[in-house]
């Protein structure tokens, strides 16, 4: 199944590709299938589609907002089992964990920063506003 940009993705996968090849670490998404590479794709698409911090649309086009989804679709490929463990320690209610010499409070899993920094150049917040840096502690 192939990607459509402005139905199920906003980056092709060969612009993927491109990216990727000049991203430092990130060989391991050169040896994926491209159904892998597409399913990444619209996985991450949806995440950022779907998230109500953001208010974009499927046909969005600023440059950061393509760059967003790379981004996520590579945080995917590297950390979503671990992301989707956690969220569902969470959603069962599960605050702390740990043992005699290890203890972990779980909180709220965020996006990493590159990609809400992507988002914010793009000024998507939620409301079709934008982020704003309030200085301070």
């Amino acid at each position: 199944m192939a990607v459509t940009v402005g139905v199920d993705t906003w980056v092709t996968v060969a612009e993927a590709d491109a990216y990727f090849a000049r991203r430092v670490g990130a060989t391991a998404w050169a040896a994926l299938s491209t159904a892998d590479k597409e399913a990444l794709l619209v996985t991450a698409f949806n995440w950022l589609l779907y998230d109500s911090a953001f208010s974009l649309s499927e046909s969005s086009e600023h440059p950061a907002i393509r760059h967003a989804q790379m981004e996520a679709s590579w945080f995917l490929l590297n950390y979503r089992e671990d992301y989707e463990r956690r969220q569902a320690l969470r959603a069962s209610g599960v605050v702390s964990m740990g043992n005699r010499v290890w203890s972990e409070t779980l909180s709220e899993v965020k996006m990493p920063a590159i990609i809400f920094a992507a988002l914010s150049k793009a000024g998507v917040a939620a409301g079709g506003g934008v982020f704003v840096d309030i200085p301070g502690d």
